[in-house]
């Protein structure tokens, strides 16, 4: 994808994936009203992409696609397994699923590769915090909202790209 696609996703994404971090970390929620704009705004740039980029306009709706199956399982999960995962980190998959398809398939390997390990460190820190007992609460929403910088800095890592 071209980098000024790239710029503009995560310029859509980036400032509300750092607000929502922010408040789900001091508060374990993270407020509709910033999830509802994250992903407007994430879907207009998507579309104005589209429009102007005949690559974009080719992968949008498979990209759509895997959002709303990805996006609509965290919501199912989160329905049925309330404790497992909660409706606020669920509602923040669309957008983050959107970012990180339309930013190309080594990112989305990449991506996967990054949630996977950040999952794991994120679950070690919430165990050693809690002392053992299982009863610490781990704030899941900025592991979701990391996957697509993280599936880039992965992707470029693995392509040599960076040091």
């Amino acid at each position: 994808m071209p980098l000024l696609l790239t710029v503009a996703l995560l310029a859509a994404h980036l400032p509300f994936a750092a607000a929502l971090t922010v408040f789900d970390v001091r508060e374990h929620r993270l407020p509709n009203r910033l999830v509802l704009w994250q992903s407007t705004c994430v879907a207009a740039v998507s579309l104005v992409a589209a429009a102007l980029l005949p690559a974009v306009r080719a992968a949008l709706p498979a990209s759509i696609l895997v959002a709303f199956v990805l996006g609509g399982g965290a919501v199912c999960l989160a329905l049925l397994v309330p404790s497992a995962l909660g409706m606020g980190d669920a509602k923040v998959v669309f957008a983050t699923a959107l970012v990180t398809c339309l930013l190309g398939g080594a990112v989305i390997v990449s991506a996967l590769l990054w949630f996977c390990a950040a999952s794991a460190v994120g679950a070690v820190v919430a165990l050693v915090r809690s002392r053992g007992d299982f009863s610490s609460r781990f704030a899941f929403g900025p592991v979701i909202l990391s996957v697509p910088y993280g599936g880039l800095l992965v992707a470029a890592l693995l392509a040599g790209t960076l040091p």
